[in-house]
């Protein structure tokens, strides 16, 4: 394996993929973008994506998925939002139920991912993915294909 910091982008998704890479991505794919991620039903999609247009300092939109599409077509076609994510943790009445290397069981077809640009603020805090029975959230990025 090359270091992290020199693999290409779907490199690093394909190590996550199989899971032979657990850690945070930071330092991966040196010169691409970092994504964060969330992910939400389709009814608050159109909420969320109002308030990162009206934000985008703190959330800018890198890719919007169609609803339940796992795939980022712009930014990373090759991806899969349920599978390429180091852990996922998934919170239940506000409590850390479990983490999952993989979300594919908890994907739906109202789903809509968003990828938002790394950026410091958001580093600082976990980004919540919302689901009815239950709350994701994640601290690591997600290693899209666009250079920086």
């Amino acid at each position: 394996m090359n270091a992290p910091s020199l693999l290409s982008p779907a490199e690093a998704r394909k190590l996550i993929r199989s899971q032979a890479w657990d850690k945070p991505t930071a330092g991966m794919a040196n010169g691409y973008i970092q994504a964060n991620l969330a992910i939400l039903p389709k009814e608050m999609a159109f909420e969320f994506l109002l308030f990162c247009q009206r934000n985008p300092k703190s959330c800018p939109i890198i890719d919007v998925t169609e609803p339940g599409s796992p795939i980022p077509p712009l930014s990373a076609p090759d991806a899969d939002l349920r599978t390429d994510i180091p852990k996922y943790r998934i919170y239940r009445n506000g409590e850390l139920a479990e983490e999952l290397t993989d979300i594919s069981s908890y994907w739906r077809d109202d789903l809509v991912g968003f990828l938002l640009g790394a950026v410091l603020p958001l580093r600082k805090h976990c980004l919540i993915i919302i689901f009815p029975f239950g709350i994701l959230r994640k601290i690591v990025t997600y290693p899209c294909i666009k250079p920086i």
